[in-house]
């Protein structure tokens, strides 16, 4: 059981924190072998089984990418349920992008994902283990289209979810983490 240790206060911004993904990462989920949390859960480290496993970076158009995060309390038995989507959209399908996603849905192990958001904050998902059990991410859906005029978008849309207990984990110095690890 735990209970309620903060509060949140308005941290008088101008404006609103900017929307969007400005990347993704992402590592075969049997080669993230645990990640280092401080005392407010927020990630500090991530471990990977070998020097040669690393996380690939995929690059969205602009304005394209979002994260959605959603929980979900069972008011009878307090369980809770976290389901976590990306989509974003990839412009000019070609062998390289047919091999990722190939590759991606053929992923049993699934994905750990870390995704920055345009605010400047990296946040990684699909890492958690519930009940002893790893709870990764997995491509769920790709959508590729040729478009019919000579104007339209040549593009992949591809959905990434995960659906766990926790939500997704702030990575401390995300920049400097994820530099050892690319």
């Amino acid at each position: 059981m735990s209970s309620i240790t903060s509060g949140w206060l308005n941290q008088c911004t101008d404006g609103t924190c900017a929307g969007g993904i400005g990347k993704l990462y992402i590592a075969n989920a049997n080669q993230v072998t645990s990640i280092s949390t401080n005392a407010s859960a927020a990630c500090t480290a991530i471990t990977m089984t070998s020097t040669a496993s690393v996380f690939y970076q995929v690059e969205f158009r602009d304005n394209s990418g979002a994260f959605t995060e959603t929980v979900a309390v069972d008011q009878d038995t307090l369980s809770v349920a976290v389901d976590q989507s990306l989509v974003g959209v990839i412009n000019c399908r070609d062998q390289e992008l047919r091999n990722l996603i190939q590759d991606m849905a053929n992923q049993a192990c699934g994905l750990v994902c870390v995704h920055v958001e345009n605010t400047g904050n990296y946040w990684i998902w699909g890492a958690e283990t519930v009940g002893g059990k790893k709870r990764p991410a997995r491509l769920t859906n790709s959508e590729g289209l040729s478009g019919a005029l000579f104007t339209d978008s040549n593009q992949e849309t591809l959905t990434i979810s995960c659906r766990t207990t926790n939500k997704a984990r702030y990575i401390v110095n995300g920049e400097t983490v994820m530099g050892l690890l690319d």
